[in-house]
């Protein structure tokens, strides 16, 4: 995750947690050190080193643990502050995805200094607005609804039979492609 405080990280991470098992899941946040047990939130901006080399140690255990999902729910507002996790995922064969919440005001100091949970200052927001640094991805994706991508799926098999039906050069070069030997015409 990367974000402003009050931007939607928050609402996405739930999002993401309500869809995995909390044993495939884990979720990595300075905030976290922070927290008490009883659920109350005490900043101390003298732990903050403190506080994201506990977050950087629960990572790295997570992915020792091989847990399937890791989310790191920190700010990330330069590059520098992901490089750690990017390595680690990198290290343990992990894929990394980063997710930005795109609200309208994202960027927008007074509204998030509305929005964020922990009274973070308008004057804090705009020297992050100002600090945020741009990540060009090296792969972009979409994904489909389970409707539209089962839609996808039967429109692609549709399409390769008739290519196998109309061109059988195709489907010999298919089958030798795929290591497919002895096959009946019919499979």
């Amino acid at each position: 995750m990367r974000g402003l405080p009050g931007s939607g990280k928050s609402t996405i991470v739930n999002l993401i947690k309500s869809a995995f098992d909390s044993t495939k899941l884990a979720v990595c946040s300075a905030d976290n050190f922070f927290t008490h047990p009883d659920g109350s939130y005490h900043f101390n901006e003298k732990l903050l080193s403190v506080a994201h080399t506990d977050c950087q140690q629960k990572a790295k255990n997570a992915c020792e643990a091989n847990t399937p999902v890791v989310v790191i729910d920190n700010t990330n507002v330069r590059r520098w502050e992901m490089k750690f996790y990017l390595m680690l995922g990198s290290t343990y064969g992990y894929v990394t995805v980063l997710v930005q919440p795109m609200t309208p005001w994202c960027m927008n100091p007074a509204e998030l200094a509305t929005r964020n949970t922990h009274s973070v200052p308008v004057e804090t927001l705009q020297k992050k607005v100002k600090s945020y640094e741009d990540v060009i991805p090296l792969y972009y994706g979409w994904f489909c609804s389970e409707a539209k991508s089962l839609r996808l799926l039967s429109l692609s098999s549709r399409l390769l039979k008739e290519c196998l039906a109309a061109f059988p050069e195709f489907r010999q070069d298919l089958l030798i492609t795929l290591g497919v030997t002895g096959q009946t015409q019919d499979d």
